[in-house]
């Protein structure tokens, strides 16, 4: 009886030991399988993250590429701007240049912010605290005000300015489209040719107008009088005005620049002294 007994147990004990033994197995195999998955999984994770890493790399790339053209290209512009300033010139302009003159405000900017803004934020720097209260905000003021006018500016209101301000560079441009935030914002309000249309600003029409006989010969007439050669080499005015007219050139800017110097210096200075 008791051999009987022991012989139960030893079975009981083998087949205890034999079922610890499969659930191991079973165990082991479960944890492999899930270690298989979870490699699995990292390895696709990892593949998606490849990816978009040399997505963002490639468009950073971009980015930089376009910058070092810009910046090539801004060189090249302000190179020949000088040489044609001096050729329109006859007195050298004494005072800082535009980069002189700002020098000190990026410097300021680059100090505060350790280095860590971007170019298109730096200009957006100058165009806040010299271009927008010096410029266009005066300008709508003045005329505004001239013609009894109450104008108000809504981008400009505070709660709009400080969500704008925080917004990362890539809503604001994206694949080079401009506010690009803001079209998106408000494109189902609007037709797609208006919400896909590039920029503009106020520009008044002067490159058409520079090329109407009235205007034309207006301004041959002040190109060719007494003031505008003590100033500038008049031949030189006069090929900028002829080449706009042919439409060899749209040279409306710098004719629009002597022009409103020699209206302001009639207005103030020649008709004042008579």
């Amino acid at each position: 009886m008791a051999e009987e007994k022991q012989l139960a147990n030893e079975e009981e004990k083998t087949t205890t030991e034999a079922a610890q033994n499969t659930d191991a197995k079973e165990d082991t195999k479960e944890a492999a399988k899930e270690k298989t998955e979870e490699t699995a999984e990292k390895k696709i994770f990892s593949k998606k993250k490849d990816k978009k890493t040399e997505k963002l790399e490639e468009k950073l790339a971009e980015y930089e590429d376009l910058r070092v053209r810009q910046l090539a290209e801004f060189e090249n512009f302000r190179k020949r701007s000088e040489k044609e300033k001096a050729q329109i010139l006859k007195n050298k302009v004494t005072g800082p240049s535009t980069q002189e003159y700002l020098s000190q405000f990026y410097e300021e900017l680059e100090s505060e912010n350790r280095g860590s803004l971007q170019d298109m934020e730096k200009m957006q720097s100058i165009d806040l605290n010299y271009w927008l209260p010096g410029d266009i905000l005066q300008k709508a003021d003045k005329m505004s005000m001239a013609h009894s006018l109450e104008v108000r500016v809504p981008f400009l209101d505070k709660e709009v300015f400080n969500f704008a301000a925080k917004l990362p560079k890539e809503a604001k441009i994206a694949a080079g489209t401009t506010k690009y935030i803001f079209r998106k914002a408000v494109s189902e309000f609007l037709p797609q040719e208006t919400n896909e249309r590039k920029k503009l600003g106020f520009p008044i029409p002067i490159r058409v107008w520079l090329r109407q006989n009235d205007w034309y010969q207006m301004v041959t007439d002040l190109f060719t009088s007494k003031e505008a050669e003590e100033f500038f080499h008049t031949e030189k005015l006069l090929q900028l005005l002829n080449d706009h007219k042919d439409k060899k050139a749209d040279n409306s800017r710098k004719i629009w620049t002597v022009l409103t110097f020699l209206i302001w210096y009639d207005r103030f200075f020649t008709t004042c002294s008579k």
